[in-house]
């Protein structure tokens, strides 16, 4: 067919009626073509459903294609003449709406287009905007971005994000045989590491698991079974059955593959599956790998305005309540992560709590769960526990908060060095070092009862808690380390540093042997080796400082013991331990060695250049420089 020949016919599929019988060419005009209106018949012009003989999109055929595998499930489950069957059937003929919702999945209804919405709906924030593009994804532009308008004057319509609106009931009728290795891997996960990295609604996730809605995906499914897998024993999930550190190989390569996909078309679970591949990834040493998948999804984060209030999205009918609350609880994921990275790495952190535009989350009257440790073929006691995961994360939070502050002050005193007058310099840090410990201080003091670290105190997310408030002490007053040890600690504002260091050293593998004696370190979260490690730092320096006065106190032995015994039980699920702890334990030989070096040759030697190349992860040189006997009487 020519050229002029197939125009005419892609063009004779669109005619009116009129245009039709008189056979004459028609450019398919809305709400008149322009041979009607020519004609002043614009009345007539009419469009007959039936003639337009276009192929229906790819889109609608895939719907199709959706509903009879849908619908081909249904009558499987119906076959099957179970309890859950029989349930099904129930429903089918007591709800006429239920089996449009099967059929249906997740839907994405289309908003009416008026003056007042314009082309996108966009709701103004404080001077920032986020914005329902047109496949209904919300994004936010700041006030500095050409983007938003660009994409005003190309976007026709605006949907809301999709909503699964079955029943978790539905859904377990859908699939009542769950592979018994996925439900093990799904328990562990919520019970292990869910209630400290709340990152989505468990509920939800759960629903929308075998139903595709909106808030599981493929890629976020095999993002958490990778991740789980390293808390299980099963050998079929390893790669290389006898190397717990190849567990769970194959979802992390279909995650892997699925990310393509997810970047082009991103979502809250795309958000939340690279949260949970970069933690995975920390966890068995691919740290830069890690740093690169938490940083996209920090990124897509704003790119999806989750930091900014959707509220109005809300009233206008945009986002549902339920997505609301899963929005709020991943971008507070992100935030833990990302002040995680950067304490774990010694890098600035990417979200700012200034930038964000949520109201923190605050203490409230909470009802108590019933948390139970699940610990397959194991022979840990099965004690229900009261737990309280809303405030849990609240507390968190506001600890996170705190660490940000003393991250990045450290980072900028760093910078100071070479700009900064050493008296300057000082009084910063005596403002900097008194405001934080009291801000810490006052975080455990308002801590809720059942939250405090009291003997009762059992819960691993509540251990974890206080092992990184304690980690977090050590970060604050550890570059006080030398001064303090030189020299009488002149204020007694704070506490003296190697004091306060040596404390909560202590505490963090107090917590850390409680939490062995109750549930093993098997499952725990693998913020357990970076707190491990940050107290091997201090009694590291506390042995080179003794050294060097020429004391000793045998406990630095037996707790730098402690530490490797630690990391050697963690590393089973998180490789990334036996690495640090090959890496103390060479510099716990090399300091002896040097100290039989020094005693043969009957001299005192200084011993802070060992302590110099040791792995540090949240920052390099945790040693202050301050020229010995300088005067710091104006620090009291």
């Amino acid at each position: 067919m020519s050229e002029t020949n197939s125009k005419r016919g892609k063009i004779a599929s669109l005619a009116c009626i009129q245009c039709r019988k008189r056979r004459c060419r028609c450019d398919g005009g809305q709400p008149a073509c322009a041979q009607c209106q020519r004609r002043g018949q614009e009345g007539n012009c009419v469009y007959s459903a039936t003639g337009d003989r276009r192929k229906r999109s790819q889109k609608v055929f895939d719907e199709a294609m959706e509903r009879m595998a849908r619908l081909e499930e249904t009558l499987r489950e119906i076959a099957k003449g179970t309890e859950a069957s029989s349930y099904l059937v129930e429903h089918l003929q007591n709800d006429h709406t239920f089996l449009e919702s099967l059929l249906r999945g997740p839907q994405r209804s289309e908003i009416t287009n008026n003056s007042s919405q314009g082309d996108t709906a966009e709701i103004e924030l404080e001077s920032k905007s986020l914005t329902v593009d047109a496949e209904g994804k919300i994004h936010f532009y700041g006030d500095t971005s050409n983007v938003l308008r660009i994409r005003q004057q190309t976007t026709s319509k605006a949907v809301p994000p999709a909503v699964s609106s079955l029943t978790v009931e539905a859904v377990q009728i859908m699939n009542p045989h769950i592979d018994p290795v996925i439900a093990e891997l799904l328990e562990l996960y919520f019970c292990w590491q869910h209630s400290y990295y709340n990152i989505f609604d468990k509920k939800l996730f759960l629903r929308d698991m075998n139903t595709e809605g909106s808030f599981c995906s493929k890629f976020l499914l095999n993002a958490l079974l990778s991740h789980a897998a390293h808390l299980s024993d099963r050998p079929e999930l390893r790669l290389e059955a006898g190397d717990p550190s190849t567990a769970g190989h194959y979802f992390y390569n279909e995650a892997l593959r699925l990310l393509d996909d997810e970047l082009e078309n991103r979502s809250l679970t795309t958000v939340q599956g690279l949260l949970l591949l970069a933690s995975k990834e920390a966890g068995v040493g691919k740290s830069s790998i890690g740093w690169v998948h938490s940083g996209m999804a920090f990124r897509m984060a704003v790119d999806l305005g989750l930091h900014l209030d959707s509220a109005k999205l809300k009233e206008s009918g945009l986002v549902s309540e339920e997505e609301i609350a899963v929005r709020n609880a991943t971008f507070w994921g992100c935030y833990l992560f990302d002040q995680g990275w950067s304490a774990y790495l010694g890098r600035p952190s990417v979200i700012r709590i200034h930038d964000v535009g949520l109201a923190l989350p605050q203490y409230h009257s909470e009802p108590s769960t019933k948390w139970v440790p699940f610990c397959p073929h194991t022979d840990i006691p099965v004690i229900p526990i009261n737990f309280y995961p809303e405030n849990t994360l609240v507390a968190i939070l506001k600890l996170y908060l705190i660490l940000e502050t003393v991250m990045t002050k450290l980072d900028a005193f760093r910078g100071k060095k070479t700009t900064t007058s050493k008296n300057r310099m000082r009084q910063d840090y005596k403002e900097f070092l008194q405001s934080s410990y009291e801000q810490l201080r006052l975080w455990e003091r308002n801590l809720p009862a059942y939250l405090r670290d009291t003997p009762s105190m059992t819960h691993p997310a509540l251990l974890m808690i206080h092992t990184m408030y304690h980690a977090t002490l050590i970060f604050l007053f550890r570059p006080f380390l030398k001064v303090s040890a030189n020299s009488h600690w002149p204020t007694n504002s704070v506490p003296n540093p190697v004091q306060r260091c040596q404390t909560s050293a202590r505490k963090i593998l107090e917590l850390m042997r409680k939490y062995k004696d109750l549930y093993r370190l098997r499952r725990i979260l693998n913020l357990a080796t970076y707190v491990t490690s940050t107290a091997s730092t201090v009694f590291l320096a506390l042995a080179a400082i003794q050294k060097n006065s020429g004391s000793h106190e045998p406990s630095q032995e037996s707790e730098l013991a402690s530490c490797l015994e630690f990391l050697s039980d963690v590393s089973v699920s998180w490789f990334e331990a036996i690495a640090v702890h090959d890496e103390l334990e060479a510099q716990i030989s090399s300091f002896h060695e040097r100290e039989q070096t020094a005693e043969e040759e009957n001299r005192n030697e200084t011993s802070y250049e060992a302590l110099s190349t040791f792995w540090i992860p949240n920052f390099d040189e945790f040693l202050v420089e301050f020229d010995e006997g300088e005067d710091w009487s104006m620090f009291a």
